[in-house]
């Protein structure tokens, strides 16, 4: 799943935080991080921060209710 609008970083880990299953960031390489945890959501997003804007990344949310939560995000 692509998500991108992260302009406010806050209020996308404030929506993670809301989900009830795991919510990971996928790397290029394939690589997944667990963006759930506070700590590690930021750190894992500063690390693709470009000037306060993520134009794109790839997550797997393991809820499928949980894609409410974040559909503000979603690339349709």
């Amino acid at each position: 799943m692509k998500i991108n609008k992260i302009d406010d970083i806050d209020k996308f880990l404030d929506s993670i935080d809301e989900c009830t299953g795991r919510v990971m960031m996928v790397s290029e390489d394939g690589d997944r991080i667990n963006l759930k945890g506070r700590l590690g959501g930021y750190l894992s997003l500063a690390s693709i921060i470009s000037n306060d804007f993520i134009k794109e990344l790839d997550i797997e949310i393991d809820d499928p209710e949980d894609i409410k939560l974040l559909s503000s995000f979603l690339i349709v």
